[in-house]
């Protein structure tokens, strides 16, 4: 993916990466796709603890059917995703938009 990916940004298009930058290792990828290509960027960071990240997935979970294929995700599931996660730094060098959220 990472060439073609690249390409598209070379060509001027805009790519819009939704994955789980969680890591500085994930965030690399992304950040040699950037630099290789000479593209602009924005990394967009949400800024959410823990009880707001399983409030939104225990919402999004309503409806859901179960099963190991389909949209339930667990709170085991998070923590162990949250477990890997490291927020953005500034020596990454991303230009780096921070959303900042509250439980209501």
């Amino acid at each position: 993916m990472t060439p073609h990916l690249a390409d598209l940004l070379r060509c001027g298009a805009s790519v819009v990466l939704d994955f789980g930058g969680n890591t500085i290792r994930d965030r690399q990828w992304v950040r040699s796709i950037v630099d290789g290509a000479g593209a602009a960027h924005v990394l967009h960071y949400i800024d959410a603890d823990e009880t707001l990240c399983l409030a939104r997935i225990h919402e999004r979970n309503v409806g859901q059917p179960e099963g190991i294929f389909f949209g339930v995700v667990t709170d085991a599931q998070v923590a162990e995703v949250n477990r890997h996660f490291v927020a953005p730094s500034p020596e990454e060098r991303f230009n780096l938009v921070v959303h900042r959220t509250r439980v209501l």
